[in-house]
């Protein structure tokens, strides 16, 4: 779902998507401004963890907590009033990982001709080249 296409320059910087429920924009937002503002390679920017809110209070803020994320980082979001927190730590169970949503992901690489695809691991994703 979701499928949001990133262009710089006039150019197609990446093809994205992902699965989450009323989580979808927060997911996408953070992948993409991981490549974009914090300059990850698409491999990082899909795996890095993700701390996701909505603006309907009972869904709550989820929070993967692991580096460089910290539980003292997420229990000051609860000081600050948003609740409930749903937090997922390592080791994760594979249910509950799965509420951060699945992004799949292409980047092409013009300068290297190089095509990037990714499948987040929240919910066993892979990608699979093929040759043109």
């Amino acid at each position: 779902m979701c499928p949001s296409i990133v262009v710089k320059d006039g150019e197609v910087l990446l093809v994205l998507g992902s699965a989450s429920s009323a989580r979808i924009p927060g997911v996408v937002a953070t992948v993409i401004s991981n490549i974009v503002d914090r300059d990850l390679d698409l491999r990082e920017a899909v795996i890095a963890p993700r701390v996701l809110w909505s603006t309907m209070q009972q869904l709550g803020v989820y929070a993967e907590i692991f580096p460089p994320i910290t539980k003292e980082q997420i229990d000051e979001l609860g000081a600050y009033g948003y609740e409930p927190i749903f937090r997922a730590q390592i080791p994760v169970k594979q249910s509950r990982f799965a509420r951060f949503g699945a992004v799949n992901a292409v980047h092409f690489d013009r300068e290297s001709g190089v095509m990037t695809g990714v499948g987040d691991p929240r919910r066993n994703g892979a990608s699979l080249g093929a040759g043109f």
